[in-house]
């Protein structure tokens, strides 16, 4: 065999390697770009669902706050009305 015939026949086995490597190379990309896609999507999603359960966090917070207050407001008022009581039990005691 030439010389000649040896590298030509080497370059065009070297060709088949390039574009095995090439065409594999490109079919990767493709995955890849599939799975950044999917990634990207499933990102969005949970953005938005993060988004969601920041309101109804907010929201719930808001409703304990408002629930505390009232727990407050009643105590206040039940302590009152136990001092009042016990002013009524002392003065109908000292009366009888």
């Amino acid at each position: 065999m030439s010389d000649q015939t040896y590298l030509s026949q080497r370059i065009m086995s070297l060709q088949a390697e390039l574009n095995y490597f090439a065409e594999s190379s490109r079919q990767q990309q493709i995955r890849h770009n599939s799975e950044l896609s999917r990634l990207q999507n499933e990102n969005r999603n949970l953005q938005t669902r993060l988004g969601v359960l920041q309101a109804e966090n907010n929201t719930l917070r808001v409703q304990l706050e408002a629930g505390l207050s009232v727990i407050s407001n009643l105590e206040q008022r039940l302590k009152f009305h136990l001092k009042s009581l016990v002013e009524q039990e002392s003065a109908t005691a000292e009366a009888a």
